[in-house]
């Protein structure tokens, strides 16, 4: 008993150990302009990156101009590759969508079976008429599971 009170104490001690703190944290003071002052050829940066880029060469009014920008928007091939990899993501998501459905498939089966009438029965008795079987089988499957945590909301629907 005296053992586990030692152990005990001994990792209370290195628990609260662990949770001392150092001196009172005094952030260092470096001196800095009050403002930014940029001197002439520079000036300050205004990006416009939220204006609509679109068919920006149509102020140019060249129609051979208009002509290449559309040929290479067709021919790029990057962006091919970009767009049907995206209607892929969408069509994966579709078809994940599949098990929540209820599956039902069906068959029909049909075997003809002769037996010889030389066929070995027993070691004692043998066999004097052939047989021929038919079995006929009409499988039926019906899959369904049941969603007991409720309805999942699809994520990708914003693609």
């Amino acid at each position: 008993m005296r053992r586990l009170q030692t152990y005990v104490v001994s990792l209370l001690l290195i628990g609260l150990a662990g949770c001392a703190v150092g001196p009172k944290y005094q952030r260092a003071s470096v001196p800095t302009a009050p403002t930014w002052s940029t001197e002439a050829p520079w000036r300050e940066a205004t990006p416009k990156d939220a204006i609509p880029k679109g068919t920006w060469w149509t102020i140019y009014g060249d129609d051979q101009l208009n002509q290449y920008e559309q040929q290479a928007t067709s021919a790029n091939q990057s962006l091919q590759i970009a767009i049907q990899s995206l209607e892929q993501a969408r069509q994966l998501a579709i078809n994940s969508e599949a098990g929540l459905f209820p599956s039902l498939s069906g068959g029909a089966v049909a075997q003809r079976q002769r037996l010889s009438a030389n066929r070995p029965l027993s070691i004692n008795v043998p066999s004097t008429t052939a047989v021929t079987q038919n079995t006929f089988s009409v499988p039926f499957v019906l899959n369904y599971e049941l969603d007991l945590f409720g309805p999942r909301t699809p994520e990708y629907r914003s693609l």
